[in-house]
């Protein structure tokens, strides 16, 4: 074929032919690219950081963490009313989910619960009869397992104990806290609260306080506890221990 040469004996350019047109993908584009693909392929645990945020609270016993968490998620839902899902807090919903999925009544869960580390396997499988034979010390882990991170994932949720500090920590977007007190202080408060007298408050505290150590040494195997924020109860009041996990959660930008 011959060349479409001018008179000058160069080759002449047809002004009105458009050239071919090609899409090249550059490097940003393909990493993009590749971020899609890979978050299409991901299980739904995998995409737990484009969730919701979630505080775990963990507590020594008198220090009202749950009045904090019940007072915390009423001021989100407040200042948000369109967040979807709305906020909640949980405690007692844990076992209540576990004792569900493992066919048991919730006074059961709870029984084994408190017992903590290798006790609640051992009371577990007495208590299941003959049909769970084969109950072992994985399936009752991985229950309070699998509920805890359950409505970790759901997200807009406070986690009150419950071991959550260490049930969730590798998952972003999560505020870990622990509220702590001088033991005077907290004994004072369940008096003022439930109108017991010291004895039965310091034995309360006593045996809740094991209980709830021997239960996060059971998920925490061994591990340190990491906790972002760590607040003395008898230094502020409820209502200012709830502005200071508010304005910690916009500091780390999980909220607007």
């Amino acid at each position: 074929m011959a060349d479409n040469k001018n008179d000058n004996g160069n080759i002449a350019v047809d002004n009105d032919r458009k050239p071919p047109i090609f899409y090249a993908m550059t490097n940003t584009d393909l990493f993009n690219q590749y971020l899609t693909d890979r978050m299409d392929k991901m299980p739904d645990r995998a995409k737990a950081k484009l969730n919701p945020p979630v505080i775990t609270i963990s507590r020594e016993a008198g220090c009202g963490a749950e009045h904090i968490a019940k007072k915390l998620s009423a001021k989100m839902n407040a200042l948000y009313p369109n967040a979807m899902p709305q906020w909640r807090y949980i405690n007692k919903e844990v076992m209540e989910k576990a004792a569900d999925k493992l066919k048991m009544r919730v006074d059961e869960v709870e029984r084994n619960y408190n017992q903590g580390h290798r006790e609640v396997v051992e009371d577990l499988f007495f208590s299941l009869g003959t049909n769970y034979y084969n109950f072992n010390d994985t399936k009752v882990k991985k229950t309070i397992v699998n509920v805890v991170r359950d409505f970790a994932h759901q997200g807009n949720m406070i986690i009150v104990g419950r071991a959550g500090e260490c049930l969730t920590a590798d998952l972003d977007r999560v505020l870990q806290t622990t509220i702590h007190a001088p033991l005077e202080w907290r004994a004072q408060n369940l008096i003022r609260r439930w109108g017991i007298d010291k004895k039965e408050a310091l034995e309360y505290i006593d045996k809740n306080d094991k209980k709830r150590k021997a239960f996060r040494d059971f998920y925490a195997k061994g591990k340190a506890l990491r906790y972002d924020l760590s607040i003395d109860a008898s230094s502020f009041t409820e209502d200012e221990i709830v502005e200071l996990l508010f304005q910690t959660l916009k500091l780390k930008k999980y909220i607007k």
